[in-house]
């Protein structure tokens, strides 16, 4: 596949124009909305896990953490309990090893939206140096609003990217159809 990683634009770029982001977050919520409806949760939506191709023609990539919801699986991928994910991307609901469904998948796709349209994660702790830190501002804290981050934004982006970041699963978007139609 020819193209860029997400992670690697993001390197150079840093933040996206609004209406380029627009474009390729619609592209990537189509793909989770048919994930969705085929009973997939990604569990590892981040910017190395997005091809953008010729046109910002926008790919999903890496579903080796997937869960198949509804399905007799092995327990061996997806043992009840584990943690799984990339830590600054990662839902409430997988730092704290509980069921996962697409509002998980949302709240990551969230984090990527925040990053593209400001160059930086919503939350800012260190990974590497301390985890715990991070996990705590995900589960504790509300992510600062994208127009403190980056003046000019539509205001309306705010809430969009606010309710997908949202701590408790209820209160987020329920499914990547409402995204799509809130943007």
């Amino acid at each position: 596949m020819r193209g860029q990683s997400l992670n690697k634009i993001l390197a150079t770029e840093k933040n996206l124009s609004v209406s380029r982001t627009i474009y390729i977050v619609k592209q990537l919520l189509q793909a989770l909305a048919y994930a969705h409806e085929n009973q997939i949760i990604h569990r590892d939506i981040k910017p190395s896990n997005i091809m953008i191709c010729e046109g910002d023609v926008a790919k999903i990539l890496d579903f080796g953490l997937a869960k198949l919801l509804n399905l007799n699986q092995n327990p061996a991928f997806t043992n009840p309990g584990i943690r799984v994910g990339s830590p600054y991307y990662m839902s409430p609901e997988q730092i704290n090893a509980e069921p996962v469904d697409a509002r998980s998948d949302i709240f990551s796709l969230g984090v990527v939206f925040y990053e593209m349209l400001c160059g930086t994660r919503p939350f800012k702790a260190d990974a590497d140096k301390n985890l715990a830190q991070l996990f705590y501002e995900v589960l504790h804290s509300s992510s600062p609003k994208l127009s403190a981050q980056r003046s000019g934004l539509p205001s309306e982006l705010d809430a969009v990217v606010a309710k997908m970041l949202a701590t408790e699963a209820v209160a987020r978007f329920q499914n990547a159809g409402e995204v799509l139609v809130a943007l």
